[in-house]
């Protein structure tokens, strides 16, 4: 957002970003939140990876599922003091801001 503008929920207002939205985007619907801080932003503001992790030596029974990019470590075991199953779910991930530019805090529904 290049601006400060306060946009009311029954009037046709616009408010200028940065970088403009592409040719031929007339109008985009968006949505007021108005409960507490929140974050609104592009997904080019941020940067999320996620990596699989390799399978323990002594781990018997485990796995690496992935679906839709996330990729999770399952490892089962038998606990032999409380005789029950034990399984481990294990993720490894980064989140990093790319952009500041690109993000902006919502409090109680006005810009921050």
């Amino acid at each position: 957002f290049t601006e400060d503008v306060l946009l009311a929920s029954s009037a046709k207002d616009s408010m200028k970003v940065s970088p403009a939205f592409p040719a031929g985007v007339a109008a985009t619907a968006c949505h007021i939140v108005r409960n507490g801080s929140s974050l609104a932003f592009h997904k080019d503001a941020f940067a999320f990876v996620n990596r699989p992790l390799a399978i323990p030596q002594g781990a018997v029974k485990s796995a690496v599922a992935s679906a839709d990019g996330l990729s999770v470590r399952v490892i089962f075991d038998y606990d032999v003091d409380y005789k029950q199953d034990v399984i481990s779910f294990d993720i490894l991930y980064g989140v990093k801001e790319l952009r500041t530019t690109l993000a902006v805090r919502l409090v109680d529904g006005t810009l921050a």
